[in-house]
This record gives structure tokens, C-alpha cells and sequence, in this order.
């Protein structure tokens, strides 16, 4: 299974952690938290845009099945954009992303920072911040019901990319010698 598009941002966060680790010299957190009961972490990380803009997270299923629906129903030679009938607000994403590993201050805000934190995130992520500030308005009927896309469906996306990405999981504790 390839794990791209949102799963990007997922990546850029635990590399965030990983370089906190290493700044603050800090055992690798995810080692620990299946024997020591950890409080949850807390990196005041800012990413740049707009907590009210939406995002068009589109589930592969859904996405799918509409474009089976068009090419059978003979549609049009246009354009469609196959999105939720409701996207996701930008701090909706960012809480379920934060309850799900298990850390906190992570936080969407439209003013730049000088944080180290900030910046090394940011710039993992530049390519997508241009859409962090967007309002689309999309028309989505293509004849497909997509499931809603909140933040339970988030929380469950990233618990499956953690179970089934090599790059996400968490590493297994070593045995003291």
C-alpha cells in the first residue's frame, strides 16, 4: 500500500518529534510509551493557515466509485471535482491528527513565527501550505455518497497508516542486555 498525499503531513509530524528528540536529547518517546504511562507531548508547533479553512480530503473509495458512476452514466467531457458535500475545517484535522498521536500544541494560526519547531515543520510542508488558507467551494454532485469525512474518519486514517505504513510504525521497545 503507498501512503501518500495526506499522509505526507502525518510524516512531517513525527519527524518534527524525531528532531525534538534529538534537539533536547530525549529517549525516542515512542519506545517508551508502551512500558512508562507518558504524559502527552507537547511541541508548540504552528502551522502556517487559516484553523477555519477546509481542506477537499476525499476518501480513495469514494473518489473511485464516483468516477465509475460518470464514466458509465456517460457524463460530459468536464471537469469534476469529486470532494465530500462538507470538507473538514483545518483545526478539525489538526485535533484529530493530535488526539491520535498522543500529543498536543500543534496549532493552526495565519501569523509566522521564528520557533526552530515551526520552521523545520513549515518547511517540510511548503509545498502544501498554499492550500491551508483556501475556502473552496466545490459542487459534488456526481452521484456517489460520500461518508462523512469529520474527525472520527481522521482519527481512523491515521490509526490505519500507523498500522500499515512501514515508515509509521512505532518501533518496538529493546530488551535491556
Amino acid at each position: 500500500t503507498l501512503f501518500e498525499g495526506f499522509y505526507r503531513p502525518m510524516r512531517a509530524i513525527v519527524a518534527a518529534h524525531d528532531f525534538a528528540e534529538r534537539k533536547l536529547k530525549l529517549p525516542r518517546r515512542e519506545i517508551l510509551e508502551s512500558v512508562l504511562h507518558l504524559p502527552v507531548l507537547k511541541l508548540p508547533i504552528r502551522i502556517y493557515g487559516d484553523p477555519e479553512s477546509t481542506i477537499a480530503l476525499t476518501p480513495i473509495d469514494f473518489a473511485a466509485s464516483s468516477i465509475a458512476n460518470l464514466i458509465t452514466s456517460g457524463c460530459e467531457s468536464r471537469t469534476y471535482h469529486i470532494v465530500p458535500d462538507k470538507l473538514p475545517e483545518l483545526h478539525t484535522v489538526a485535533e484529530a491528527i493530535c488526539e491520535v498521536l498522543g500529543i498536543e500544541g500543534y496549532h493552526v494560526n495565519l501569523k509566522h513565527t521564528r520557533n526552530p519547531l515551526d520552521a523545520f515543520y513549515n518547511r517540510l510542508l511548503r509545498d502544501f501550505l498554499p492550500y491551508l488558507h483556501d475556502h473552496p467551494d466545490y459542487q459534488t454532485s456526481v452521484g456517489s455518497v460520500c461518508p462523512p469525512v469529520d474527525k472520527e474518519y481522521i482519527k481512523r486514517l491515521i490509526a490505519y497508516w500507523r498500522m500499515n505504513d512501514e515508515s509509521a510504525k512505532v518501533a518496538e521497545p529493546q530488551e535491556a542486555i
